[in-house]
């Protein structure tokens, strides 16, 4: 994983472009709050002028390793964070942002550790409309 700034294993997306005959690195982004560990970037996904990026080992004010994602708007020659999303329910160790893929105006996001109704790792997913 990328190391952003100090931060080991933070970690970052590049955006790429297909400009007709080849492909040009567009963007490379990272966490406006990222810290050392959060494995920004393992998981990605792009629609459109939308781009949804895992952190699932990220933590929370409250939880370890409870997981994030952001969605990056894309916007002239720029790529904006827009907001930062992690489960309402969530719990330390959950994963969150596990897997992500995003489809108009829809973003689905992993939580491959989310303890369910007493059940240890179930795992949940967490849909979310723009």
């Amino acid at each position: 994983m990328d190391r952003v700034g100090i931060n080991g294993n933070q970690g970052s997306a590049y955006i790429f472009h297909f400009n007709g005959s080849s492909w040009t690195q567009e963007a490379k982004i990272a966490a406006s709050d990222g810290d050392s560990s959060d494995q920004f970037g393992n998981s990605v996904s792009i629609s459109g002028d939308y781009a949804i990026i895992g952190a699932f080992l990220g933590d929370t004010e409250e939880n370890v390793n409870q997981g994030s994602a952001y969605i990056f708007h894309h916007s002239g020659s720029s790529w904006t964070e827009q907001v930062k999303l992690i489960g309402e329910d969530g719990a330390a160790q959950d994963r969150f942002g596990n897997s992500v893929s995003i489809s108009g105006d829809h973003a689905i996001i992993g939580a491959f550790f989310d303890r369910v109704e007493g059940s240890t790792n179930q795992g949940s997913a967490y849909i979310y409309n723009k």
